[in-house]
């Protein structure tokens, strides 16, 4: 990589490692128990569920997590009997991950770094399998899958859930609507839901491509990112609109699931998708 193209991947790279040590931050005072894991909590999330059964048995495999945020993953995989490495951008959230490790008393199965994608050092063809929860859109997507393919195994695996760009009324609202008209914007500069291009450059790289969309994620996000802004300062008296936000807060979820159902060919303008590639 020239110089030049370092600088503008560390220009980059220095917002995502602020925003995330900001995040930790606020998990400073996590309690022990929090951190233990919880087979039923891990598995509430359908795209958690259906990304670990897509990997299915670790015992006794080398697996890497990337971007490891505060440990989950890469402690499931540990007690699951994997061998794990596992690296984050943030400092802080490394040192939560560590704690997660030692509480759960598999902290000599897991190895856990502050890297970057861009500077992981890893032996060639080491790992059986390697995954990530949303992390390819926080990087150079180029650069990252060059090394998954560098350090996987042959017909070693990599299983990541993404961000998508397909759906255009999110893609809109991305560009048009999130920080601005008082809507908050969420995420980090330097972020991208990955595009139909990416998935082909992805794929050249690879014997298998495969995406999944264990479930359909539209409706939800107007849950999360503007309905509670559009209410903001509204009485806490004004007892209809109070209740027509408690009747969309419950049922845009149920949504999702109608079209999930009903209509399979709309599945792929989910906001996330899980990729599989096999080298």
């Amino acid at each position: 990589m020239s110089p030049q193209a370092r600088w503008k991947v560390g220009d980059l790279l220095h917002p995502e490692r602020e925003e995330w040590d900001r995040f930790a931050r606020t998990l400073s005072s996590i309690k022990e128990d929090d951190l233990l894991l919880k087979k039923e909590s891990i598995l509430s999330d359908p795209w958690i569920t259906a990304a670990l059964r897509i990997v299915d048995n670790v015992k006794g495999k080398r697996v890497l997590d990337c971007g490891c945020g505060t440990g989950i993953t890469a402690v499931w995989f540990a007690k699951e009997g994997a061998v794990v490495q596992a690296f984050d951008i943030s400092p802080e959230m490394v040192a939560i991950a560590q704690r997660r490790a030692e509480v759960n008393g598999i902290e000599k199965e897991i190895t856990i770094r502050e890297k970057t994608f861009e500077d992981i050092d890893y032996d060639d063809e080491s790992f059986d399998i390697v995954f990530g929860s949303y992390i390819l859109h926080h990087v150079s997507v180029d650069v990252a899958i060059r090394q998954v393919s560098r350090i996987l195994k042959k017909r070693g695996r990599g299983i990541f859930i993404e961000n998508s760009d397909a759906n255009f009324i999110l893609n809109f609202g991305r560009r048009y609507l999130l920080g601005r008209y008082g809507l908050v914007r969420c995420g980090t500069p330097g972020e991208h839901p990955l595009t139909c291009q990416h998935i082909k450059n992805i794929a050249a790289h690879f014997s298998i491509c495969n995406l999944y969309y264990p479930a359909f994620r539209f409706f939800e996000m107007f849950r999360r990112l503007l309905l509670p802004t559009w209410f903001q300062g509204v009485h806490d008296d004004s007892v209809m609109i109070q209740k027509a936000i408690g009747w969309w807060w419950k049922n845009l979820p149920r949504f999702d699931v109608w079209v999930y159902e009903h209509l399979p060919m709309a599945r792929k303008y989910s906001y996330a998708f899980i990729l599989e590639i096999v080298k």
